[in-house]
């Protein structure tokens, strides 16, 4: 399987990873404007679907897009053709792309040798984007890049959820255990040798993720 389409994020992991809004994913799916990609059916014959990551991110670079109030299937088709073209998020592919904004809809085009900045098309101007800024922004998509050196999305580990970098430790439950009482020293005794620093930044990512999702529902 390819790895792009490894992973399983349900709704409510979608929501907080990507900062959208339940009810903005659920309008989402709806409309067909994104599915599911992923079924999985547990020992009791129950079945979820889900999102691979290749789906988390690209539903989380179609909201950093939608913040511009673009064209929803415009979005769509431009980061369709990227996939296809770069393959999954993060590769340079995607850093170097040009996204130009024309009205309310958002056009691809392939990294070339012009330096332009502003275009013009039908009297209008047309803004480029290159999705770089957002991968500076937010590092490996997912994951902040002030997290970067704490935090990882390992396909291969705990189906892709956040862990602590070369860990199987999954964030999420270092704040958990935070919010139980737990001290940071006391979890850095509990899960030595992760030191105390990686797991107090590990516990602020969790936390940015909450306040991310806040602030998209304001």
């Amino acid at each position: 399987m390819s790895k792009s389409w490894q992973g399983f994020y349900s709704d409510r992991q979608v929501s907080r990873l990507a900062h959208i809004p339940l009810r903005t994913l659920y309008r989402w799916k709806a409309k067909g404007i994104i599915n599911p990609s992923v079924r999985v059916i547990d020992f009791e014959g129950k079945v979820e679907d889900g999102y691979s990551y290749a789906g988390l991110a690209m539903i989380k670079l179609l909201r950093a897009l939608k913040v511009k109030r673009l064209n929803l299937r415009s979005i769509i088709t431009t980061l369709h053709h990227l996939y296809d073209r770069f393959g999954l998020p993060n590769s340079k592919g995607w850093q170097q792309a040009h996204v130009y904004i024309v009205g309310k809809k958002v056009f691809a085009q392939k990294p070339d040798n012009w330096d332009t900045t502003l275009a013009s098309k039908h009297g209008q101007k047309a803004e480029m984007r290159v999705l770089g800024e957002l991968f500076e922004e937010d590092g490996s998509v997912i994951v902040p890049k002030s997290f970067s050196q704490y935090v990882e999305i390992n396909l291969d580990v705990m189906e892709g959820l956040p862990v602590v970098r070369d860990t199987r430790v999954p964030t999420y439950v270092l704040e958990m255990m935070s919010k139980q009482g737990n001290s940071i020293d006391m979890l850095a005794e509990l899960y030595a040798p992760i030191p105390a620093e990686t797991i107090q930044k590990a516990i602020d990512f969790e936390q940015s993720l909450d306040e991310a999702l806040k602030i998209a529902k304001t």
